[in-house]
């Protein structure tokens, strides 16, 4: 998941910078939505990245107390929380992109 991320920043960085240059937007407003945007994605990829992270730290303390060394067993519990957590915060996460999209297409408007 966190390649789509990425791919999201890169994405929204490419957008800013297309808005840049296209349309005469101050460098306040420049940096207040590059700030915006890498904060989004940081708030986008929060909660699977959490939970990959607590869900490995159990199974590795699982493992560790019942000396199984299978490296593969942590994958398909770490898979199943992240897409339980997508799917728990998929409305939030969609939300907050069409907000932060419109906020985008408000400024273009203006300009």
């Amino acid at each position: 998941m966190p390649g789509r991320h990425l791919a999201l920043a890169s994405n929204l960085l490419d957008s800013l910078i297309l808005l840049c240059l296209i349309w005469l937007v101050t460098d306040v407003e420049v940096i207040s939505l590059l700030r915006e945007a890498i904060w989004l994605t940081i708030k986008l990829s929060a909660p699977a990245l959490v939970v990959s992270l607590v869900v490995g730290l159990v199974i590795s303390i699982i493992q560790t107390t019942t000396s199984i060394q299978e490296q593969t067993l942590t994958f398909v519990p770490k898979l199943m929380a992240v897409l339980m957590v997508l799917l728990i915060f998929a409305s939030w996460m969609i939300h907050s992109m069409t907000d932060y999209t419109r906020e985008l297409m408000r400024i273009i408007g203006k300009h």
